[in-house]
Formats: C-alpha cells, sequence, structure tokens
C-alpha cells in the first residue's frame, strides 16, 4: 500500500490543470512518496496553488458536532470558525480517523495529520510484526480529489465523470456516469493515434476566453491519466445503442446532463452556485450532442465524421 522503493522525499509537488499543489512534511522521520498515477503529474518547483502540511503520528480533535456533509464513504466534511475539516474513517467500523485535513475557507491550505498505519489498520500488523512504513502518500484518493472538488469550486472550474481525448488537436469530452461506456470508448480510441488525458475524470476551467479541459491522476480501469490539457471543442454524452448515431441536445438538456456528471459541491451554497452558473456557460460555449454507439473500432471514425 505504501512501497519504499522510489520517489522519497519530505516535499512532493503535482500539477493538475494547471494548479501546483505541494505537500510538505512537517518534521519527524517519515517520507512522502508518490503513486504511479501521480508521478505522472510530478512538478519539480514553481510557487504553490495548494499547500499542505503533513504531520505522521498523533491526531489532533476535530468538531463532533453536525458535519457538514457525510458521504456514505469514508469522508466527512466538518466546519468551524471558517475553517474546513475533512475526516477519513473507514466506516461501520468505529475505528477513529486514520487522516483529518484542516484547511482553510478557500482549500488552498492546511494541515493533514495522518495517523500510523499499526494503528489505522491493525489487522495487518498484528503483534509481533514490525511497524508499518513511515512513507506515506500524501495524495492518497479521495482526499487529493475532495481538496481539487472544493478548490475548484471557489471560481475556478469543474471536474467531470468523463473520458477526455484529443485527436488532431480538437479537444473532444466524453461524459458519462458509471457505467455509460467510458472505459470502453477508451480502448477504442487506444490505438488511434489520439492522446487521451483520462478515462474517468476530467476537470474543465475557464482559461484564455474559452474553456479547457485537463486530465487529472484518478483515471479508471484503463489506468489512464495524464497531465496535458486542450481546448474544449465538443462534448458527447455517451449512451450504449444498437448502432452508431449522434442526437442533438439543447443547452437546457445539457446543463442538467452535466450537472449529474459533475461533481458540485452541494454541502457549500456559494460554490454550488458557482458551479451551476459555470455548467450553463460550458453547455452556451460548447457544441454538444448525445452520442449512441456501438462497442466497435468504427465508433472512431463515426465520431471523426460527426464532429
Amino acid at each position: 500500500m505504501f512501497p519504499r522503493e522510489t520517489n522519497l522525499g519530505h516535499t512532493q509537488r503535482l500539477t493538475i490543470a494547471d494548479f501546483t499543489l505541494e505537500a510538505e512534511l512537517a518534521g519527524g522521520t517519515a517520507d512522502l512518496h508518490l503513486s504511479e498515477a501521480h508521478r505522472r503529474f510530478q512538478a519539480n518547483g514553481g510557487q504553490a496553488d495548494i499547500h499542505l502540511r503533513f504531520h505522521y503520528g498523533g491526531m489532533p480533535d476535530f468538531p463532533r458536532d453536525a458535519p457538514i456533509f457525510v458521504s456514505g464513504g469514508p469522508w466527512s466534511l466538518y466546519r468551524r470558525d471558517s475553517r474546513n475539516h475533512i475526516v477519513l474513517a473507514l466506516p461501520d467500523t468505529g475505528r477513529p480517523p486514520y487522516r483529518l485535513a484542516e484547511l482553510n475557507s478557500s482549500f488552498s491550505s492546511g494541515n493533514v495529520y495522518v495517523r500510523p498505519l499499526e494503528e489505522a489498520f491493525p489487522e495487518h500488523y498484528p503483534p509481533g510484526r514490525a511497524q508499518g512504513p513511515t512513507a506515506f502518500d500524501p495524495f492518497e484518493y479521495p482526499l487529493d480529489e475532495l481538496i481539487m472538488v472544493n478548490y475548484l469550486a471557489q471560481g475556478r472550474g469543474v471536474i467531470f465523470h468523463a473520458l477526455g481525448l484529443v485527436d488532431q488537436g480538437r479537444g473532444w469530452l466524453f461524459v458519462g456516469v458509471s457505467g455509460a461506456g467510458k472505459s470502453t470508448m477508451a480502448a477504442l480510441w487506444k490505438e488511434s493515434g489520439a492522446l487521451l488525458l483520462s478515462d474517468d475524470r476530467i476537470i474543465v476551467r475557464p482559461r484564455e476566453g474559452c474553456f479547457w479541459m485537463y486530465g487529472t491522476p484518478w483515471h479508471g480501469d484503463g489506468g489512464i491519466g495524464v497531465p496535458d490539457g486542450a481546448p474544449l471543442e465538443r462534448i458527447f454524452f455517451l449512451a450504449q445503442t444498437p448502432e452508431n448515431r449522434v442526437q442533438s441536445l439543447t443547452i437546457r438538456e445539457t446543463a442538467t446532463r452535466l450537472l449529474v456528471c459533475c461533481f458540485p459541491p452541494f454541502y457549500d451554497p456559494a460554490g454550488m452556485a458557482f458551479t451551476l452558473e459555470l455548467l450553463g456557460e460550458i453547455a452556451e460555449a460548447t457544441p454538444v450532442a448525445e452520442l449512441g454507439f456501438v462497442p466497435d473500432p468504427g465508433v472512431v471514425e463515426f465520431v471523426r465524421g460527426a464532429a
């Protein structure tokens, strides 16, 4: 879970969607390492847009009154005195949190506390076995994505459930919920010569008078995720049908479908208002269609012709 073979250090940086995230270890003997998916996004320097100080060992207390949001999975969000507290804990186990992030109101800086692995996951470290490794991944999912979702919602962008690719300089977004066919479509395009940005999560943000889309480390079944970006030229909503077809959509239909397939901060009124406005702008500015497709290589040329 925490390999030690390469990439060790007390500081690690990523660049995602042209934003730099910096993780700094606040003393101690532990090291930070990056997963294979994150190493593709590794940055060597530059000013950090998001700065996180990591503390390995002790875990401070956190607000235990009503949470702002409970995911139903491993994370919950609390807020106190304009500080955001993301609490990561294994659900339905009664165990204490294994990570706690205390972040400022804009999610751009804060402290992250990491419980020692032998305490957080004792089943992997029975009595008599050596203690857990002291190299850990600071950007381990879902914390990195949660911070980015909320950071983007401060007027910067949005994350979609989508396959993104660049074909002959044209940026296309294939949007769909789980099971819609993103991984299938990615596999069909793999030998096409197109640059695949991600097969599951794409960031879209305004830049230079248009919308740009970027790959992310949060890949799907195909393991595809690169840091490149490109101007967004067309959006396709995926549907699996008996034959290849495209069907135009209204701006209202597009905005509604985009909302279903994005990561909006429902618990943040200001962030939600920005996200809804941004989705409307994307829907109005971008050609959109529903793409019904057969899982066959012929869909590649069909899409090229339709676009």
